[in-house]
This record gives structure tokens, sequence and C-alpha cells, in this order.
């Protein structure tokens, strides 16, 4: 009963930390600002859902234009989401309901995982350090509090819920099983000792196959389990002990899993699920005849390997493409495409933009950055010495999530459940060295004594805690601040200059459809290609904005962050064109008439268009050095005349005005290459002309040496801009941002004529 109670205290404790203190920044009177762009993906998934329930959209034509968007069946989080919707609004949602659920659904979520990781954490260590590990869950800070504050209606904190509770279901089936659950007894139908072990079994592939149908990269924890499997496989044999348990649960849950998944999952996932049951069911066949024959347990490993190579072999010849998109799918911990360099989630844990730095890795997990490889030794001395099967989960699951984390930050939501319950069992084993002593057993037969206390612990009431006090100073309390700091600001969501901005283009464009009903209509997958209105168009902008677009002005952009890189491309085309010709082919290419833009694509995020279009920056701008001592340093930034002919700066920096020739600046100086190899630009001198044709004159009248036009400013263009003739503005916002000295409206719209 009080542990209940503890729970219920830490489980409302994780809901307050991630309602109050975002609530202003995402619930205001006249809107609900979702956290994330992709929780605007869900929120479009989700508004049609909930019109058309049970029935999702497999096609949706407002995600890209032209050609819209197929949808996969891997949407549990949403269709539960709906679902819920409809039963709290009793099968009426208004637009604001709707809002409001799904907006605190991710808070409970991450509140709900508590449970789960307290149960792991007392699986693992004792009722003690279960509580500690969901304390801890309950404040971590990092990303799992960022996707699962108030507003982060994606389905990341699903995943962490429902991979903890396939994990949990799958230590408990194991816990007791190694010495009950055996082929014999099923035979003999003993159902009595077994009934427990198969029960959790068959929960565990449940969680596991409603997780397979809410993440399409769900095969991870496929991977996780199968792994564990045949290394625990390989203990039992190095230690003479049956392995029947093994397969039966490893078979058992991955068929459940398999059966609540087939019906949604590609084709391949699903031969995946079966294939790795059919593996399990060898390795007991491979063990019992090496155990028959007495011949080496190394014959295990070698025997499996010899299979795998030619399975995989065999795969090849088959369907080669099938095989190489199965391997790509371990690029996950070591990202390469273009996608990874732009994208700052995608970055590794402690290389966040390709320099070696702790503190992403710290603002995560704090002490438990320490604790947990502590603890990994710790579990890993247990195992190897005992052997069971509980450490061995914990070390593969851990050991796997870590190294996903360590290629892309964003799984660190994962790897926050491993470091809670190794951080409550490592809290555990330092209550128990410090304040507890091991009680004397009864006394010898034939001793008189009153009341003679059974073996076990006693706890020295100081020592206890002083010890609690220790333990949640250090592996606590840290978290707790920073947590606090962290729900405070902002996530990714909207700036009310976007979020006006957008409502706006809802009002006052063109609707792209017949009608603005539309919107919820039930698309299903077209055989020949989705056929457009004529009054069909499409908004270009960045493509971290198209999910706001769909779902604030229910248009539909020219690129999202589906990251699909053809329509990314060619957005970054238009974004660079030099002159009104390039831009205008390629907006009738894209099929567009309005162009929305804010400050970052020609600044901040200039270079990822730059590298999205394939255009070296140094075609645009360019650091030049100075000597200071020994070494040389990125002092002066300045924007070569190809930056300011780009649209994206003549759109937002000028407005698509007429723009002449102010400040050029003559820069002098000598092109070096670094001791790494590198080539560089080292500063001389610069002198600032009227007119560019007095730049260009001096640079002429020079014998000798390197000189180019530039501008200091990126809203001081120092050439000459001729107006643009088809791009009118049509909305600035009221909010401004100061960019260069300069005090601009945060957002533009352009319409294109």
């Amino acid at each position: 009963m009080l542990t209940g109670a503890v729970l219920l205290v830490l489980a409302g404790m994780s809901l307050f930390l991630r309602v109050f203190f975002s609530f202003d920044q995402v619930i205001a009177e006249e809107w609900v600002k979702f956290s994330g762009v992709d929780a605007y993906w869900h929120m479009r998934i989700i508004d049609n859902l909930v019109r058309n329930f049970p029935n999702l959209i497999h096609f949706d034509p407002y995600n890209i234009f032209p050609g819209g968007e197929f949808l996969d069946k891997i949407h549990f989080f949403d269709w539960f989401l709906a679902g819920l919707i409809k039963l709290l609004t009793l099968g009426a949602p208004s637009e604001r309901a709707i809002d409001l659920i799904s907006a605190y659904f991710p808070a409970a979520l991450g509140a709900l995982t508590v449970i789960p990781v307290y149960f792991l954490g007392k699986h693992f260590s004792s009722r003690w350090g279960g509580l500690i590990a969901a304390a801890l869950i309950a404040v971590m800070p990092g990303e799992f509090l960022g996707r699962s504050l108030l507003g982060f209606t994606d389905h990341h904190i699903a995943e962490a819920l429902l991979s903890a509770t396939a994990m949990l279901f799958l230590a408990l089936a194991l816990k007791k099983s190694p010495g009950q659950l055996t082929f014999r007894r099923l035979q003999a139908r003993e159902l009595r000792p077994v009934l427990g072990p198969l029960l959790y079994a068959v929960l565990a592939g449940v969680m596991l196959g409603i997780y397979i149908i809410t993440w399409q990269g769900a095969l991870l924890f496929l991977f996780i389990i199968f792994v564990f499997f045949l290394v625990q496989f390989l203990s039992d044999l190095y230690r003479d002990r049956p392995s029947d348990y093994l397969s039966i649960t490893g078979v058992l849950m991955f068929l459940a899993a398999g059966l609540i998944a087939a019906p949604f999952s590609a084709a391949l996932q699903n031969l995946l699920i079966f294939a790795a049951a059919l593996v399990l069911g060898a390795a007991t066949v491979i063990t019992r005849f090496i155990t028959a024959r007495r011949l080496k347990p190394r014959l295990f490993p070698l025997s499996l390997g010899a299979m795998g190579a030619v399975s995989l072999a065999v795969f090849y010849l088959v369907d080669p493409d099938r095989l190489i998109f199965v391997l790509r799918m371990f690029t996950i911990f070591v990202p390469t495409s273009t996608s990874a360099a732009t994208t700052l989630e995608m970055q590794g844990l402690f290389f966040p933009g390709g320099a070696f730095s702790t503190a992403i890795a710290w603002g995560n997990f704090n002490t438990g950055l320490i604790v947990f490889p502590l603890a990994l030794v710790l579990l890993g001395y247990r195992f190897i010495k005992q052997g069971q099967p509980g450490p061995g989960l914990m070390i593969v699951w851990s050991l796997v999530i870590l190294a996903a984390t360590l290629g892309q930050r964003r799984f660190a939501y994962y790897l926050a459940v491993n470091v809670a319950v190794l951080a409550g069992y490592v809290s555990w084993e330092v209550i128990r060295l410090l304040a507890l002593r091991r009680s004397p057993g009864p006394p010898p037969v034939g001793r008189r004594r009153q009341a003679a206390p059974k073996p076990g612990s006693a706890a020295n009431p100081v020592l206890l805690s002083l010890s609690l006090l220790l333990v949640l100073g250090v592996v606590f309390a840290p978290n707790v601040p920073q947590a606090i700091d962290e729900a405070r600001r902002e996530h990714f969501g909207p700036p009310d200059a976007w979020q006006k901005a957008l409502l706006w283009m809802r009002d006052n464009t063109p609707e792209p459809f017949p009608d603005a009903e539309f919107y919820y209509r039930l698309n299903n997958t077209p055989d020949q290609g989705f056929s457009y209105p004529d009054t069909a168009y499409g908004v270009s902008a960045w493509w971290d904005y198209g999910y706001w677009i769909t779902r604030i002005a229910r248009r539909i952009p020219s690129a999202n962050p589906s990251q699909s890189p053809r329509p990314i491309k060619k957005v970054a085309a238009l974004f660079l064109s030099q002159d009104e010709t390039a831009a205008a082919a390629m907006m009738q290419t894209l099929g567009s008439a309005y162009v929305v833009l804010d400050y970052k694509p020609s600044s901040t995020i200039f270079w990822a268009i730059l590298m999205w279009g394939e255009k070296p920056e140094r075609e645009f701008y360019d650091y030049f050095y100075t000597q200071q001592g020994n070494s040389y340093i990125p002092e002066r930034l300045y924007f070569y005349p190809a930056y300011y002919r780009t649209l994206a700066a003549r759109l937002y920096n000028f407005d698509g005005r007429a723009v002449t020739s102010q400040q050029p600046v003559v820069v002098s100086y000598e092109d070096r290459v670094s001791a790494a190899g590198v080539p560089f630009k080292k500063f001389i001198s610069e002198q600032a002309f009227s007119s560019y044709y007095e730049a260009q004159s001096y640079i002429d009248r020079q014998p000798a040496g390197s000189y180019r036009i530039v501008g200091n400013n990126p809203y001081i263009s120092p050439v000459a801009l001729p107006q643009l003739d088809r791009f009118k503005l049509v909305y600035s916002s009221e909010e401004t941002v100061s960019q260069a000295s300069f005090t601009v409206p945060e957002v533009k719209i352009f319409a294109f004529d």
C-alpha cells in the first residue's frame, strides 16, 4: 500500500513537471502550440482520424505538392489517441478539445513510464532500488523529458513506455522459467509451474507487437531481444544448463508480437519477426545436439554463423534490394545521410557538430552518466559469475541502446530508462553495503531462545537515513533544477509570428481544394496517382516548416520534415536561384503560389540549404583568418555577391525590391593551406567604396594579389539587385527580430504571379 502511494506521488510529480512549467508556452486562449515539428504531422493525422474513426487515411494530398504522400499502417499512437479523444468527448470533439487532449497525452505517457521503471528496478535490485529508479525517471532531463512535455505529441514517449513494459514482462518471464519451463513439462501438461512464465512471455509479445505498430524503426528492439537470446543460449551451454526455457519464451514472445504486427507491418518486417522465432527454435536443436554429443560449446556460434551466412546468400540471390534495405537499418548507429548532417537530433551524443563534448550527454543524464557504466560493470560481473538471464538481458539491452544513442542523440529517450534502472540498482547496492547488516540465524538445536529472529537483513536507522540522503543527493537531486529549467524552455514549437502568419494564410489565401472540408476527407491509396484540381497549389518554405503549413494553414507545402530528398532539393534550388527567370521556372516546377520565409534560410540555416542544393559555401560566403601567435583565427565573415543574388536573400532581406550597390568592400587575402591540408584565406586588408563600380575599378588597377568584392552585412548589398516583378510581399508579421543591426519582421509571405 505504501509503495503504491509513493508511486502515485512520483507519477503525479512527473506529470506536474511536464505540464506546469510549459503550460503558458503551449496553451493559450486562441490556440494550442505543439512542440516539435513532427507533432504537427501527428495532429494532421489525428484531425482526419477523429472524423473518420477508426479508419486511417492511407494517402494525404496535403503533405507535399505536387504528389502527396503515402502513409503506412504503423500508427497505433495516433489511433489510440484518436480513440481516447472520441471517448472523452462522447464522440463529438471540437477542434479545441482535440488540441487540448492531444497536448496532455505525451505528459500522461511520461508519467505512466514511472510504473514499468519501478518494477524493472525492483526486479534487478529491490523495492528500494525500484523506487529510486522511478523517482529518477520522473525528473530525468534531456530527451526523455523533452519528448514527454505538454504539447510534444509524438510517438517517442510511447515507444519508451511500450518498450520498457515489453522488457519488464520478458524479464519476469525469465525470472522463474530456467528451472520450470521445459518441453517435458509442456508435454506432460504440468501447467501450474509453467503458467506464470508462459503468461509473461505472451504479455511481453503483446507489448512488443504494439510497440512494432507504433514506430517504423521498432526492429531495433527485435534485434536487442534476439541478440540477448543468442548470448544466453551460449552462456547456458557453457554452464551445461538446459535452455528449453529460452526457446519456449522467445518463440512464444515473437509469435505473439508477429500476430499483432502482421496486419499492419510490411511483409519484410513480418518475415524478420517470424524468422527470429524460427532461429530460436533452431538454436534449441543445435544446443541439444552439442550437449548430447558432448561437443565444444564454440560450435554453437559457428553453427549459427554458418546458418546466417547461407541465409544471407540466399536472401541476396532472391531479393538483393530488400537485403540492402535490411542492412541499412543498422545505419541508425552511424548515420551518414544529408539529413543526419543537417538535423540536430541525429547528431552524435558526444560529437554534436563534429566536435567532442560531454555537454549533451550530461544534459540528458547528469550524474547518471557516471553511475551507468559502474552499474554495467557490476551487472557484468554478476552475469559472468552466475550466468542468470536477468543481468544478461539488461546488459545487452543497455549496450545496444547506448550504441544507438552514441550515433544519434535522440535515442537518449530510450537510454533514460536504462540509466534510471541501473542507477536504482547501484543505489540499492550502496544502501545495502552502508546501512544493512546480516541478522544472525536461528540458534543451534537444543538451545532455548524465545522469538528467535529469522536470518535476513537488519537496518541501522541512522545509517539507512544517511545512505538514503547520500544516494538521493548524488543520483536524484541534481536532476531536479535541470529538469525544471528545461521544462520552462520552449521546445521547437512555432513562434507566435509563425502561428499568426499561417492562420492568416488559412483565412486569406484560396482553398487548394473545392472546399475546406476536403481536409477531413478519407483518401485511399490512388492506383494511378492523385489527380489534383486546377485550384491546387503549393507553398514553398524550407522543409522544417512543412508540417506547420499543412496543419495550421491547411495548405500544401513543397517540402516537409519527412525528408524526402527530391522536394527538399527543389526548394533548395529555388532559394539559391540567382535570377528571377530561374526562380520563376522553379516555382512553376514546384507548382507554388506562395513563398514563406523567416530569417533563418538567409542566415542560420543557409549552410543547410547549400548542402541540400549541393553548392559549396565558399561560393556564397567565407571566413577570412587572421594570425594570432602561431595560429590562425576565423575572425571575419564576408558575403560574396552570389549570396545577395539568392532568392532567399532578395525576398527576406530586401522584400524583392530593387537595391542599389551600397558599402561594397574589397578584401585582399592570401590563399593558404593548414598543416592538416585544409585550404583557408588569410586576411590582409579591407577597403570600403561607395559603389560596386569603384570597387571593381580599384581591383582592376592592382598589379598583383588576390582581391574580392564582398559585403559584411547580409542586409546591405554590395551589388545592385533588380526588382523581382513576379514576387509580391503580401504579409509581414508584427513580431520582429534583430538581424545584423536591423529590425525586421520575423515572418514574411510572398505571392507569386
